[in-house]
């Protein structure tokens, strides 16, 4: 408040002063609806003072909680994945950015966690290009470059260049819904899509 007790506002010039950026991220902010603003009848924009600087500081809070909730959030990608492995007795081996799934001495399948996001990611090796390959509801087809294990010698086996494998990997979203709910028809897709891809690869 000033001296006479007021409350006093910003103008669109004031407040990008406050916030120590442009007049045009203000501007931006008040057009995404993100900050504290008033527009008067003639189109003044005004920004209460107090409730400015409470929005800044509540920043300082969600910080604090965006850390925790990624924290949180990379802990229940890494168990769903371990959970897929129980479920399905699935022989796997960790890698930096992914898991091997294994049928015998060859890799069959990987398990990728997301950097962001929910869930974990599904590749199956060489069913790329497979017509003939079980269709899905629940889980959703993405590509193959968008995998958290899209890299070096992985990119290699993934992309299907001849050394490793012949035919490019297959790759699925599962959500992390399926660890909330065991009935989830989720839960067969995968089942059927992992049964189809080991089926396959112990003809070779």
């Amino acid at each position: 408040m000033d001296k006479k007790g007021n409350r006093g506002f910003f103008d669109t010039e004031g407040a990008a002063e406050f916030l120590k950026c442009g007049e045009k991220d203000v501007l931006h902010l008040v057009g995404e609806k993100k900050i504290p603003h008033s527009v008067l009848p003639f189109g003044k924009i005004l920004f209460d003072r107090e409730r400015l600087r409470d929005w800044v500081l509540s920043f300082e809070q969600m910080t604090h909680y965006m850390s925790e909730a990624r924290t949180s959030e990379k802990s229940r990608n890494i168990s769903i994945g371990k959970e897929i492995c129980q479920r399905f007795g699935c022989i796997s081996k960790k890698r930096s950015k992914y898991t091997n799934l294994y049928l015998g001495q060859q890799v069959y399948a990987q398990l990728h966690p997301r950097v962001k996001g929910d869930g974990i990611d599904l590749a199956l090796r060489e069913r790329g290009d497979d017509e003939k390959l079980p269709k899905c509801n629940v889980l959703k087809k993405i590509e193959i470059g968008k995998l958290n294990g899209y890299w070096k010698v992985n990119k290699s086996w993934l992309d299907g260049n001849g050394r490793f494998t012949e035919h490019p990997a297959a790759a699925f979203h599962i959500p992390g819904s399926l660890q909330d709910n065991p009935e989830n028809p989720g839960w067969k897709e995968l089942k059927v899509l992992l049964e189809y891809t080991a089926k396959k690869c112990s003809k070779k």
